[in-house]
């Protein structure tokens, strides 16, 4: 009678083939469960002594085989829909302050400038004016029509402000006076003329002039307005200066 003899697997082939099953994606279990009973598979081996990483990875390639060349890009799709507006964010740091801008030349028509003035002068011989400017620090189409209101004097339709509130119709300056001593007569002049005219002014300023009742100290002092014109307008002098006890 023929005897038929069994052999064991060697422990190398039994390593090879649980290497094949996981560079495969297979599981050793199955492997493992496939051997005798007692076997190397299940006696002489740990959990995790055979892992991906652990295989050659030069072996794990050949018996994937190699890697085939990219396939072409596909299409780009359609766009998709627009998504909900976010929360606003957080107002940011106030910025810089940008640089001024132009200086009017001329002041347009219709804005007002207002200063203060004074005429002061010590040792006057009597009838003699003292004079003093009036810058208005923008220059105005055309020259106003200058008035003077001394102390007291009422407001007019020209000049319907006060010493403490100057105002003035547009074209026109008003001069007021908030008080004076040993003076006679106050009239405006043009500083761009020669010998300052009386009852004139122009277009950058004008100028004050005092006479003085006697010899000795004269003063006057106040505030002032001009209003620039609406259009190109031509200065009157009919009735300038005003107010009492105004010589021309």
């Amino acid at each position: 009678m023929r005897r038929i003899l069994r052999h064991r697997p060697s422990p190398a082939m039994v390593i090879a083939c649980i290497a094949l099953g996981v560079a495969l994606g297979g599981t050793s279990v199955a492997a493992i469960n496939a051997l005798p009973r007692n076997s190397v598979g299940t006696q002489q081996l740990k959990n995790g002594a055979v892992t991906k990483t652990k295989i050659n990875k030069k072996t794990i390639a050949q018996l994937k085989g190699n890697r085939g060349p990219q396939g072409p890009q596909g299409a780009q799709g359609a766009q998709g829909a627009q998504g909900a507006q976010g929360a606003q964010g957080a107002q940011g740091a106030q910025g810089i302050q940008g640089p001024a801008g132009p200086f009017p030349d001329p002041l347009p028509a219709g804005k007002t400038v207002r200063g203060n003035w004074s005429v002061w002068a010590h040792s006057v011989p009597a009838g003699l004016f003292v004079v003093s400017g009036i810058e208005y620090g923008f220059r105005l189409a055309s020259a106003p029509t200058p008035h003077y209101l001394n102390a007291g004097a009422p407001a007019t339709p020209e000049c319907p402000g006060s010493v403490t509130n100057p105002q003035a119709a547009p074209g026109h300056l008003c001069v007021y006076e908030s008080s004076s001593s040993n003076a006679t007569q106050r009239r405006t002049c043009d500083p761009e003329t020669a010998g300052c005219l009386f009852a004139s002014s122009n277009r950058e300023g004008l100028g004050v002039a005092i006479n003085a009742t006697a010899t000795g100290t004269v003063w006057a002092i106040g505030s002032w307005a001009v209003t620039a014109p609406a259009s190109f307008m031509h200065p009157s002098y009919k009735g300038l200066p005003s107010g009492s006890a105004l010589g021309n």
